[in-house]
């Protein structure tokens, strides 16, 4: 490499920092104990973690992302559900995720995990509503990045236990 070259790219890592990885970048903890392959940085601003071993009812899955300083996951753009979407398939995960969306509060008036109003969204609109009143946490589908409501905890009849979506700010430095 040529030393004009070599002083390019050591003058751009000082203006810019260094690069975002999933290394650097997401919870070490998570990182050491699950390596880097569940993990996506999403416009080095978030990184996502796409649980694909472990499943949670909705509460143990935001204990589980609260653990590293997380939330699950909010997509509060198309954009980023998009990209979600696109993680979903690239990791081959063949069943809805849990993401930090609910109506526990107030039934109908859905918030995101950090108590945001939703004001942006991508329900399924091809869900019964007459079942809906009793299903108030949300899952993102594993096809189409569509939402769909589920009971956050298991009864007789259903099961609640979910993979999730964890998602983590990636701090400046």
């Amino acid at each position: 490499m040529k030393p004009v070259t070599v002083c390019l790219l050591f003058l751009a890592t000082l203006a810019f920092g260094k690069k975002v990885t999933v290394e650097n970048s997401c919870p070490s903890g998570a990182v050491a104990e699950l390596g880097p392959k569940p993990f996506r940085i999403y416009n080095d601003v978030f990184c996502f973690l796409f649980t694909t071993t472990s499943q949670a009812v909705y509460a143990d899955a935001e204990k589980a992302c609260s653990a590293h300083n997380g939330t699950l996951a909010m997509p509060k753009t198309n954009a980023i559900n998009l990209f979600l979407e696109k993680s979903i398939d690239e990791l081959g995960i063949d069943e809805p995720l849990w993401v930090g969306i609910d109506d526990r509060k107030t039934e109908g008036q859905f918030v995101y995990a950090d108590g945001t109003k939703v004001d942006w969204d991508n329900f399924n609109l091809f869900t019964n509503p007459a079942f809906q009143w009793f299903q108030d946490c949300v899952a993102i589908d594993n096809r189409y990045g569509l939402w769909n409501r589920y009971r956050c905890t298991n009864t007789l009849v259903t099961n609640a236990y979910r993979p999730f979506i964890c998602q983590y700010e990636i701090e400046k430095k």
